[in-house]
This record gives structure tokens, C-alpha cells and sequence, in this order.
């Protein structure tokens, strides 16, 4: 699930952090599609843009600590 988003990102992190640094982006397939400021936008936007489970999020940080993290608790509502 998500795997050809997520490879494209850390196959491509450096250049992506250094064009989109402190951005939320979101990847689908092969491709930065959207930018934003704030997560819950970038969220809001895609999942009615793209559907739930067709994009990845990501936050473009130099700290490289904070790829480390998984988030696995989200809870959607409408």
C-alpha cells in the first residue's frame, strides 16, 4: 500500500526537502501533486481530491530523526 509513494520519497528526499523544506507534499504515484502549510489541509484536500489510500502525506524536514516515526492512530469523521 503506498509503497511505489513512499519509494519515490526517500529515493528522492534530499531534492524534495530542499524544494518543498517545512511543506506538507502529497505524492501520488511517482509525482508531488500538491503542497501545503498545514497537514489537516493537506489531508482534507487530497482525501476528497484523490480518495482515502491513494496518496501520501509527507513533511519535508532537514531533521531526518523525524523520518523515524510512525503514525498509525488516525481516526477519519465526516
Amino acid at each position: 500500500m503506498l509503497e511505489k509513494e513512499y519509494r519515490y520519497f526517500t529515493n528522492n528526499r534530499d531534492e524534495i526537502i530542499k524544494k518543498y523544506l517545512n511543506k506538507y507534499i502529497v505524492i501520488v504515484g511517482e509525482e508531488v501533486v500538491d503542497v501545503y502549510d498545514k497537514r489537516i489541509e493537506a489531508l482534507k484536500k487530497s482525501a476528497l481530491r484523490y480518495g482515502m489510500g491513494n496518496f501520501l502525506i509527507e513533511f519535508c524536514t532537514k531533521d531526518l530523526e523525524y523520518y523515524n516515526w510512525f503514525f498509525a492512530n488516525w481516526c477519519f469523521v465526516k
